[in-house]
């Protein structure tokens, strides 16, 4: 028997079957208590007949009016998985799939009377409120909370407190591919295809929109998609591309030729650019100024590492004795020198540069492609490409390790493309925590403006039932963080950016380079945009 299983999830469970059982009932009750209760079930059915017919459509139009919509039901739970990806750093877009499954859009039983968004089980630990459902048994325990905001702080706190769950937050947080699938395979659910599911949720809605806009913060998709997002990486000018940007508009309004900005960022002319990349406006330099090694990561290649740290791609390939002719790559766990030179050689393999027909390997874009030959296994092709087979496996959602002749496998996903399929949406949230009250300004109002019902807007600020408020107050927009969050107070997450290193991270929050390592437990200076890194506090 299991007690700290979540709710399972059920394909049909958008109209609580429970609820509208107790519905039909209490119409029995009603039409017998109006027939004197002397004509028994059969004379109730037959009245109900004659009803269905005439009380059909109101019944549904009724319904209808009561039942949220999964795109509601985003609009009024965002911010929310937002700052829980914030604080906690489960993926915003993990956290509104799971809610719509798990509550069918906040209309199953335990949402609507519980607060339960996520049917997480009562465990002997807890000493909340509860209420009882049948899931695997009849009666079940599961926990009951005061508000929905609640429910995401606690859904939080069941993940990143449970060791089971515990590798999935060393994953990119923009991710939710592996995220889903590592829920599956933790038991976070009994269907096997739970992962597909809620992958296939997220890309209905876009919710990967909402991982990026945390990870990048949201001066990479508001604004005027003309105006160029400024960095300066190695000392150098460069751009952020935001969304609906291209290569036209980074060198019209860097003021630098086309052919220029494709030339020193190592692209081919036409190359496509995806929201997150770094485009430089001079030339890059020979070595970097501030990071002296590098460790390679899995699907990494030279000319993203030398784009991350604004090295001239050729000069990262002389650097570390490699042959840039023949495009020689570094296995995963070498370390590069960014500065001066080595005497030894990294270990390397070559991809196959050739394009033609026969080729088993296939370039396009930022992305690498291999097409399955038979006899051809998993292991076999990572070790051969460089790669971790886990990573391979999960790349391309496998589900085993048998591959088929003609199968195309991803080889390098990258996170700059997996941010190109989670941007499509244009929506301009603002991710804020606090609003402060102007003149004419209402509950109401203020709800509406920030995707928020009135009643935990009063929750969040202690309101009274008259829910007055004044001009100035400041009003919380989430739930104030448990006291049993177990959340350190001594440290805090950051999401590494495009352009980030260690070095520049530790000196925008006044730490060392080696006290992130060490509270991260890191045995290099790599990292990779999207990864969160817990911050000391000084």
């Amino acid at each position: 028997m299991r007690f700290s299983m979540p709710y399972k999830f059920r394909r049909k469970d958008w109209i609580n079957r429970e609820s509208v059982s107790v519905l039909l009932g209490k119409v029995q009750s009603r039409v017998e208590a109006f027939l004197g209760g002397r004509h028994g079930p059969l004379k109730f059915e037959a009245v109900l007949r004659q009803l269905f017919v005439l009380g059909f459509v109101g019944f549904s139009i009724g319904l209808q009016a009561q039942v949220k919509s999964a795109r509601q039901y985003i609009d009024s739970f965002s911010r929310a998985a937002m700052v829980e990806m914030q604080t906690y750093g489960v993926p915003a877009s993990i956290t509104l799939g799971q809610g719509i499954l798990e509550s069918a859009s906040g209309n199953s039983k335990l949402a609507v009377e519980c607060n339960n968004h996520f049917g997480i089980k009562c465990r002997s630990t807890w000493t909340g409120g509860t209420c009882l459902a049948d899931d695997d048994a009849k009666d079940e325990c599961f926990r009951s909370y005061p508000s929905a905001m609640d429910s995401y702080r606690d859904h939080s706190l069941f993940l990143k407190n449970s060791k089971r769950y515990a590798s999935l937050f060393e994953l990119p947080a923009t991710d939710y591919v592996s995220w889903a699938h590592g829920l599956r395979l933790a038991g976070y659910a009994t269907n096997p295809a739970y992962g597909d599911i809620l992958i296939g949720v997220i890309k209905r809605y876009r919710l990967g929109y909402y991982d990026s806009l945390v990870v990048l913060g949201p001066e990479y998709f508001g604004g005027s998609p003309d105006s160029i997002l400024a960095l300066e990486i190695n000392g150098l000018p460069a751009a952020g591309v935001k969304q609906g940007q291209g290569v036209g508009t980074i060198a019209s309004q860097g003021g630098v030729p086309v052919a220029k900005i494709y030339k020193y960022n190592d692209l081919q002319p036409g190359a496509p650019v995806n929201p997150g990349e770094i485009l430089y406006l001079k030339p890059k330099r020979r070595f970097s100024t501030d990071q002296q090694r590098h460790t390679v990561q899995s699907g990494e290649q030279l000319r993203d590492i030398a784009q991350q740290y604004g090295i001239r791609t050729k000069s990262l390939y002389r650097m570390n004795q490699l042959d840039y002719a023949a495009q020689e790559q570094v296995v995963p766990g070498q370390e590069l020198v960014l500065q001066g030179s080595r005497t030894d050689r990294p270990n390397t393999y070559v991809l196959p540069a050739s394009t033609n027909a026969d080729t088993t390997y296939v370039r396009n874009g930022n992305k690498a492609y291999h097409v399955v030959r038979r006899g051809e296994t998993l292991e076999a092709l990572a070790q051969r490409y460089g790669l971790d087979k886990v990573d391979l496996f999960r790349w391309n959602n496998l589900e085993s390790m048998e591959l088929n002749p003609g199968q195309v496998l991803i080889l390098n996903p990258g996170l700059r493309s997996g941010i190109q399929s989670q941007v499509e949406s244009s929506n301009g949230s603002r991710l804020v925590s606090e609003h402060r009250v102007q003149a004419g300004e209402t509950l109401f109002a203020i709800s509406r403006l920030y995707s928020i019902s009135v009643a935990d807007l009063m929750n969040f600020n202690h309101l009274d039932a008259n829910g007055q408020i004044r001009v100035g107050q400041i009003l919380r927009l989430t739930a104030q963080p448990s006291e049993s969050a177990n959340q350190s107070t001594s440290q805090r997450l950051y999401f590494v950016k495009p352009g980030d290193t260690l070095f520049r991270i530790a000196q925008i929050h006044g730490v060392t380079v080696e006290q992130i390592k060490v509270q991260n437990q890191l045995n290099s200076s790599a990292i990779q945009v999207g990864d969160r890194l817990e911050i000391p506090i000084p």
